[in-house]
C-alpha cells in the first residue's frame, strides 16, 4: 500500500515537474499554484472516475453473487440441522450408556459385574474419540463434531445442488478487493 502511494506521488511530482519545466523558465508563485491546482484537479477527476467504475463493478458482482448466496444460506441451514441431529444422536448414546450403567449397577446387577462392562464402554468411547481425531484432525468435542458433520453435509449439498463454490469464492475475493480499493480512494 505504501509502495503504491509512493508510485502515485512520484507520478504526480513528475507530471508537475514536466508541466513546470516544459513551458517557461521563470514562474511566479501564482502560476505555480494554478498549475498545481490543475494537476490536482486532473488527479481528482481520475480518482472520481475510478471510484464510479469500481462502484458499478461492486454492484454487478453483488447481483451476480445474490442467487448463489441465497442457495448457500439454505444449504447452511440444512447442514446445520443435520449436524445438530447427529449431535443429538451422540448425546443420546452417552446418556443411554450412563442410564444402562446406573440401571445395571443399582437395580439389575452389582458394581462387581458392571465394572468391566463400564470399562469396556469407556474404552470404546475413547477409541472412537481417538479415531475421530486421527481422521479429521479436530478435537473430539461438541464443536469439533459439529464442525465436521456440518462441513461434510454442506459439501454434499453443494455437490447435490450443483453450486459453483469456486466461482462464489472468487466473486467474494473480487468484492473484498474492490471494497479495499474504494476505502483507499476515500
Amino acid at each position: 500500500m505504501r509502495d503504491q502511494k509512493a508510485v502515485e506521488i512520484s507520478r504526480f511530482v513528475s507530471q508537475f515537474e514536466h508541466e513546470l519545466l516544459s513551458e517557461k523558465d521563470a514562474w511566479t508563485q501564482n502560476e505555480i499554484l494554478i498549475l498545481l491546482r490543475e494537476v490536482l484537479a486532473e488527479k481528482a477527476q481520475g480518482v472520481k472516475e475510478e471510484k464510479e467504475i469500481l462502484e458499478q463493478q461492486l454492484y454487478l458482482l453483488k447481483r451476480q453473487r445474490e442467487p448463489v448466496l441465497n442457495k448457500l444460506t439454505e444449504i447452511d441451514r440444512s447442514a446445520d440441522r443435520s449436524a445438530r441431529r447427529v449431535l443429538w444422536g451422540f448425546a443420546s448414546i452417552f446418556v443411554s450408556q450412563f442410564a444402562m450403567i446406573q440401571y445395571g449397577t443399582y437395580l439389575a446387577f452389582s458394581w462387581d459385574i458392571m465394572e468391566p462392562i463400564t470399562c469396556g464402554m469407556t474404552l470404546g468411547d475413547v477409541v472412537c474419540g481417538y479415531l475421530f481425531w486421527v481422521w479429521t484432525k479436530r478435537p473430539y468435542s461438541l464443536e469439533g463434531l459439529k464442525e465436521h458433520f456440518f462441513e461434510r453435509k454442506k459439501g454434499k449439498l453443494i455437490k447435490k445442488n450443483q453450486v459453483d463454490y469456486n466461482n462464489y469464492e472468487k466473486t467474494e475475493e473480487a468484492i473484498r478487493i474492490i471494497r479495499n480499493r474504494l476505502r483507499e480512494l476515500e
